[in-house]
């Protein structure tokens, strides 16, 4: 059957005629093999010059992964073959998050969940700013900007429910993340950095114009995981333990389709579910530092590296553990996102419900069709989707406008 999926795209796609009429089939993951997979190489995206803080060393943290197996870790939450629909993500900034909360809430759509709002904005501080929930139900998706905190998280979802993340190098995330807030935000203290020479700037003179320990452009996705002032290794190394032990998968910017093919796994969700167009993008010039500039931008974000550094070792070990077709499924789906993104993007913007992909069975996913209205929502912007979303909620929940 594999021998299909490594042919063209366009054996992907049905002629309109040829639909077939039988339900989608689903396949029980549970029942893959555990046979190792082959993983592709990944260089270190770091260069070799490591940051210190307090005297310390990012980059040789003592980190004590267990490596586990998809099934072992499934186990050890408490999922068993049903479909997991009660999820919080840690949406970090400029980290490809806009795109996993678009997947999230498609997803919450898809299966009539209900998905937890504020009352203004996209950002969720406290219990008092979610939209209110009639008594008797429940929240089972969360997906909006915040700072981690167990015990928040906990009183946000029910019991059962997982936590997710996402990670991306430090380097490339700070510039992306200074391009963005200063173009689309006007942030102020990055409107004041000089725009020749914009991000060595910031990089040599953190001083003069980024002097906080966490801020936009610092030490940002610690800052979103919950770290908080000036901590030692051992608090360090304690907090990334916990995080781990509470947190079921960190996706990998660097690899977001392999991050994307895990997690479906995880969640015994299907192939469609997991189907996205990159949102939220901002083009900016490209950047190079050179090695001084690379070391001293490791010592001001050791904690952005601190993070990085744990979990994409924690990504690799759990993809080693991968079954043995969990490659050929990464290739399948890389195809499938490539020919989705081709025909939404030269679509007319519509809520038909008009398939313009219908796509064939495999041994990973029974067949389903990809629609204009599909294709609307995935191009939604987070703002106007979150704005759908509560209108959508009042309306379910009989609340005033």
């Amino acid at each position: 059957m594999f021998g299909t999926i490594q042919t063209t795209l366009r054996d992907i796609c049905l002629p309109m005629s040829s639909y077939p009429k039988t339900p989608i089939q689903q396949l029980d993951l549970l029942s893959l093999t555990n046979a190792q997979a082959q993983p592709e190489s990944r260089a270190p995206l770091a260069d070799k010059e490591e940051a210190t803080a307090d005297g310390n060393n990012a980059n040789n943290l003592a980190y004590e992964t267990k490596m586990i197996s998809l099934n072992e870790t499934r186990s050890i939450v408490g999922i068993n073959s049903s479909t997991v629909t009660h999820i919080a993500f840690l949406k970090v900034h400029k980290a490809g998050s806009t795109t996993i909360q678009n997947m999230l809430f498609r997803f919450g759509i898809k299966k009539d969940l209900n998905i937890i709002l504020s009352k203004k904005g996209n950002q969720l501080w406290s219990k008092a700013e979610e939209l209110p929930i009639r008594k008797g139900q429940h929240y089972d998706i969360f997906a909006l900007h915040t700072i981690y905190n167990k015990k928040f998280f906990d009183s946000l979802l029910p019991a059962n429910h997982v936590k997710i993340g996402i990670i991306r190098e430090p380097l490339s995330r700070m510039i992306s993340a200074a391009y963005y807030h200063r173009d689309v935000f006007h942030v102020a203290y990055l409107r004041r950095v000089p725009r020749a020479n914009y991000i060595h700037n910031l990089v040599n003179f953190p001083e003069k114009y980024d002097r906080l320990l966490f801020s936009k452009t610092r030490n940002t996705m610690a800052r979103d995981f919950g770290f908080s002032g000036h901590w030692n290794q051992t608090e360090i190394k304690t907090y990334l333990e916990e995080l781990n032990s509470q947190f079921l998968f960190v996706l990998l910017m660097e690899k977001f389709d392999e991050s994307l093919v895990y997690l479906r796994r995880l969640l015994n969700w299907s192939v469609s579910d997991i189907l996205y167009i990159k949102t939220n993008l901002h083009k900016h010039p490209p950047v190079v530092l050179n090695g001084k500039e690379q070391e001293k931008f490791r010592k001001t974000n050791v904690y952005d590296f601190y993070v990085y550094n744990y979990f994409s070792k924690v990504f690799d070990k759990k993809l080693k553990q991968a079954p043995s077709d969990f490659w050929q499924e990464v290739t399948y789906f890389k195809k499938l996102v490539q020919e989705v993104s081709f025909l939404c993007g030269h679509s007319k913007v519509t809520q038909s419900a008009a398939p313009v992909l219908s796509v064939k069975e495999t041994k990973f996913n029974g067949h389903f069709e990809v629609t204009s209205a599909d294709c609307a929502m995935m191009k939604t912007p987070e703002l106007s989707f979150i704005e759908k979303l509560r209108r959508r909620h009042r309306r379910r929940q009989n609340l005033a406008s």
